[in-house]
């Protein structure tokens, strides 16, 4: 569909950038987000959903200081490093952080979703899913004839944050709704 959208180099540009940035990021994020999932659902059951509310939030932040940093290290390895830059292909500094972030953000959103699913509302994670994929969608096929690759990743920007921002609000919302029940 992008090839369509914007022109066949861009869409392999953007391909190559998203696989590389987003399976680096990915590498250095999931190792956290694998450690920490049986430990939400341990606190939850073994000291109940408040135990495991506190330890959800917490978990937030340091999944977000993790995303962080690794857009710091990110950023540092392309601007420092020529070849770095020449090995990803990347010409604009911006585009290559944009992507990484992307992935951060989508990274960010395999904790923000555990609070739905500590709390029993996991029906709610294909609905904030299928929000995420309108917004993609209908944003690619607007936002990409105007702004070529830069649309692309605006539209998948808006569309991981949206995801991020309503499993967090909704994980919240139901975890106070059912502490300790």
């Amino acid at each position: 569909m992008l090839a369509i959208l914007i022109s066949p180099e861009a869409a392999g540009k953007y391909a190559l950038l998203s696989d590389t940035l987003g399976k680096g990021t990915n590498l250095l994020l999931t190792p956290y987000t694998v450690w920490i999932a049986p430990r939400l659902m341990s606190a939850r059951n073994e000291s109940g959903i408040s135990a495991g509310r506190v330890l959800f939030l917490s978990s937030v932040r340091t999944s977000l200081l993790i995303a962080f940093g690794v857009q710091i290290g990110m950023l540092f390895a392309v601007v420092v490093s020529t070849t770095t830059r020449q090995f990803l292909g990347v010409d604009d500094l911006g585009l290559g952080f944009a992507i990484a972030a992307i992935s951060s953000i989508w990274s960010l959103g395999l904790v923000t979703h555990k609070g739905l699913e500590m709390s029993d509302k996991v029906s709610l994670m294909p609905v904030c899913m299928l929000a995420s994929s309108i917004i993609y969608f209908f944003g690619c096929l607007i936002m990409a004839p105007i702004a070529g690759v830069w649309g692309v990743v605006i539209s998948s920007l808006v569309a991981a944050s949206v995801y991020v921002a309503t499993t967090s609000s909704l994980s919240i919302v139901a975890l106070n709704r059912s502490v300790d029940r």
